[in-house]
């Protein structure tokens, strides 16, 4: 059975998804007590204001999981120390953490496709319908700074009292049977079409996480120790996805990996659990 199929244990996903989201955001943020019946304008900041980015999540669960910001909020992302970057880029780490806490609720692996910006009322879309449904306002000295939102798209079965009774005199209808011809299915486009699209390749070390006191604190010189150990193979990944592995080269005084391994479907399967 899926675990996210009641009120309870969406409650307790958003909880733990708002938990691990607001330790990444930059700011002190405290999570109120999660909502179950809420309007879109309970969580949208308290000008009406604010920009949403939404994340459709399959497998087991299916729905969407949504983050609000309010202006004040998206502005101080998006002219960090850093410099100037986008929202959805601002919010990666924190989109990223919400979707490892979601993935602990859910009986099956979950697949979290790419966070798009959409409208706030778009994204919140859909409340009071039936559906299973959680929220948690964050925030920072009293004032409503983020919303964080998991939508199930999954039905809920009706109580026992809420069964309608078989009506007396129900008419019985007789329907006609369908027609098993298929139709011809149509020829398979050769994937000779996709040979020239050009898709960006990245070779990762390592990762590791860093306050940002400590990244303002870093100066030439500075150590940062990654979470990889030494001689351990490099991650290549092909947009943002894991496929494969290999061994850092130098060929003609450049940079090279020499492949060694190739992840296939069932061990990204086994990696992510």
């Amino acid at each position: 059975m899926t675990v996210l199929s009641t009120r309870d244990s969406v409650r307790d996903a958003v909880t733990a998804v708002a938990a691990a989201a607001a330790r990444t955001l930059p700011l002190s943020a405290v999570a109120d007590a999660p909502l179950s019946d809420a309007t879109v304008a309970d969580l949208l900041p308290p000008d009406g204001k604010g920009r949403a980015v939404s994340l459709n999540v399959r497998g087991a669960a299916v729905g969407r999981l949504v983050l609000v910001v309010a202006d004040s909020l998206s502005s101080a992302l998006e002219n960090s120390p850093f410099g100037a970057q986008e929202l959805l880029a601002a919010l990666g780490p924190a989109l990223a953490d919400a979707g490892t806490a979601l993935e602990q609720f859910s009986s099956e692996s979950l697949q979290i496709e790419a966070a798009h910006e959409v409208e706030p009322g778009i994204a919140l879309a859909g409340l009071g319908d039936g559906r299973l449904f959680a929220a948690v306002l964050l925030r920072t000295g009293g004032e409503h700074v983020a919303t964080i939102a998991l939508l199930v798209e999954q039905e809920l079965a009706p109580e026992a009292s809420e069964i309608p009774e078989p009506r007396e005199n129900a008419t019985t209808h007789t329907f006609q049977p369908l027609d098993q011809t298929r139709p011809a299915s149509r020829a398979a486009r050769p994937m000779d079409l996709l040979h020239n699209v050009e898709m960006g390749v990245t070779a990762e070390l390592g990762r590791t996480r860093m306050t940002v006191r400590d990244l303002l604190a870093l100066t030439p010189g500075a150590v940062v120790e990654l979470d990889r150990a030494a001689g351990s193979p490099v991650d290549v990944l092909v947009n943002g996805t894991l496929i494969a592995r290999g061994e850092v080269v130098v060929i003609d005084e450049e940079f090279a990996i020499r492949i060694s391994e190739i992840i296939g479907t069932r061990t990204l399967d086994a990696v992510r659990r």
